[in-house]
């Protein structure tokens, strides 16, 4: 027996407008769907920190240059040497932005959004397990 699932991902083709981005004064196209590998070792990775940004950097720029054509890559490299070592903010920016675009769901709550309940009106009612609150 044999069964082929990379059959049903070829079928899985969703139609997506381009994602491209700027860095280093270079201009990058966005493959449209990271790898399973790719989405588990972003995942994986720390929350950028003053104290750990350098790894999360390096980390994060693995990430993009995967995210981007294999004939693309060279460019990248060099526009990495663009870029001044006290701007690593912009590769955690850059790759917020791809991981945004490409999982097609915000990493963070949008600004319009709001921060949850209102301290002002009605509170709920406690219930008792098992009991109505009419009981």
């Amino acid at each position: 027996m044999h069964k082929d699932f990379d059959a049903a991902r070829r079928a899985y083709a969703p139609d997506r407008d381009p994602v491209t981005f700027t860095l280093g004064g270079e201009l990058f196209t966005v493959l449209p769907d990271p790898t399973l590998g790719d989405t588990f070792e972003l995942y994986d990775a720390p929350e950028p920190t003053p104290e750990n940004e350098q790894e999360s950097v390096r980390i994060l720029t693995r990430f993009i240059r995967r995210m981007i054509p294999e004939e693309e890559r060279p460019r990248f490299d060099l526009a990495l040497y663009r870029i001044p070592s006290t701007h690593g903010f912009v590769i955690i920016e850059c790759a917020t932005y791809i991981a945004e675009q490409v999982v097609q769901r915000p990493t963070e709550p949008p600004r319009t959004s709001s921060s949850g309940r209102r301290p002002t009106g009605k509170k709920s009612t406690k219930r008792v397990a098992g009991l109505s609150p009419l009981s």
